[in-house]
C-alpha cells in the first residue's frame, strides 16, 4: 500500500506498538472538508501497515444520509481537509465512508464497522434523541452543520463565518456589507429550502480572529428544509459578497483550493461567472458518485 504519512510515519507506527486493535469512535459532521474523516483514514492506513484490525463504531450522519451535494474533489487538491474524491456533502456515515475507502481508494486494512441500530438515512441528528455535543468548538448546532457544507468556503476569504457564536457558519458578514441588500439579492435567487435574513453581529473570541470586537453586517442562513442545497447557498453567497467587496477581497488561495477540492470555483468567481456556470456538471458527477458509493451503504 502506498503510504502518505511522510515524516510522521515512523511516529505513527511507534504509537501502535503493543496495540491489538485500533478503535475509531468520533462524531463527524459528514462534510468533506472536516478533518475527522482524514484522521480516520490515516488511522486505517497505520492499522493496515501494522497488521491490526481497525474498528469503526458508527455514528449518525447528522445532516442526513439521503442527500448528496456539492462538487467532487479533484485528487490534485487532496489534503488533510479532503483526501478522497467525494462531494462536499457526501451523505455517508463514517462507517460507510471507511468501507468506501477500502473498496475504492486503495487502503488495505482489516476493517470492522459496528453498525447503529435505528438510524435512517432521512434523519437529522435532532431526530435521533441523542444529545448534540459540539463535534468541534465552532459547531454549536445541527443548523450550523447544515450550513457548514457551503459556508465553510468563507474560511478562505476575509469574511467572518460567525465563529465563537451560537450561529457559527449560519452567519456570514463583514463591516463593509449591507445585510439588508445582501439578503434581498440572495432571496431573489429563490434557493429551495433556505432563506436569508439580514444579520448584525460582533465576533468575540473567534478562533479565526476576523473582525474581533467589530460590528459586522451580513446574512443569516435559515433552513426551511433540511435537504436544502447548502453548497449552492454557499456559492451564491460567495458570488454576491465577492461582487460587493471589491478591494476588500483577498483569497487565501491555497486554503480556498483545498477546501473547494479544485481551483475552478475560485477562478470562476474571479472571472465573474454566476452560480449555474460555476456548478455546471456537478449533478452528473454526483449521480456517478451515488452509484460508486451504493455498494458501501449499510443503512436504508
Amino acid at each position: 500500500m502506498h503510504s502518505v504519512y511522510g515524516e510522521s510515519e515512523k511516529f505513527s507506527q511507534e504509537m501502535l506498538e503493543g496495540v491489538d486493535a485500533l478503535v475509531f469512535d468520533i462524531q463527524d459532521v459528514s462534510v468533506r472538508y472536516y478533518t475527522y474523516p482524514s484522521t480516520m483514514a490515516y488511522g486505517m492506513m497505520a492499522a493496515g501497515e501494522k497488521g491490526i484490525p481497525f474498528i469503526v463504531l458508527d455514528r449518525p450522519n447528522p445532516i442526513r444520509g439521503d442527500v448528496v451535494q456539492g462538487n467532487i474533489l479533484d485528487t490534485a487538491f487532496a489534503s488533510f481537509v479532503g483526501l478522497y474524491p467525494v462531494p462536499m456533502r457526501h451523505g455517508l456515515t463514517l462507517g460507510e465512508l471507511a468501507r468506501m475507502i477500502v473498496g475504492e481508494f486503495g487502503v488495505q486494512v482489516e476493517l470492522h464497522v459496528v453498525p447503529m441500530d435505528g438510524w435512517r438515512r432521512d434523519m437529522t441528528f435532532d431526530q435521533t434523541n441523542i444529545p448534540w455535543v459540539k463535534p468541534s468548538p465552532s459547531m454549536p448546532t445541527v443548523e450550523s452543520a447544515l450550513a457548514y457544507a457551503g459556508t465553510c468556503l468563507f474560511e478562505a476569504t476575509p469574511i467572518s463565518v460567525g465563529r465563537g457564536s451560537d450561529y457559527a457558519y449560519q452567519w456570514v458578514g463583514a463591516p463593509w456589507l449591507d445585510g439588508v441588500e445582501l439578503a434581498a439579492a440572495l432571496n431573489a435567487r429563490a434557493i429551495p429550502g433556505v432563506t436569508f435574513e439580514p444579520a448584525t453581529f460582533t465576533p468575540v473570541n473567534a478562533g479565526d480572529k476576523k473582525f474581533e470586537g467589530v460590528e459586522v453586517y451580513g446574512v443569516k442562513l435559515v433552513p426551511v428544509a433540511t435537504d436544502y442545497d447548502a453548497p449552492r447557498a454557499g456559492i451564491a453567497t460567495l458570488v454576491e459578497i465577492y461582487k460587493r467587496s471589491k478591494d476588500q477581497w483577498e483569497w487565501r488561495v491555497g486554503a480556498m483550493d483545498r477546501l473547494s477540492g479544485t481551483d475552478q470555483i475560485r477562478l470562476a468567481i474571479d472571472a465573474g461567472k454566476d452560480v449555474d456556470e460555476i456548478m455546471a456538471g456537478w449533478d452528473e458527477a454526483l449521480a456517478a458518485f451515488r452509484q460508486r458509493s451504493a455498494p458501501y451503504l449499510i443503512y436504508r
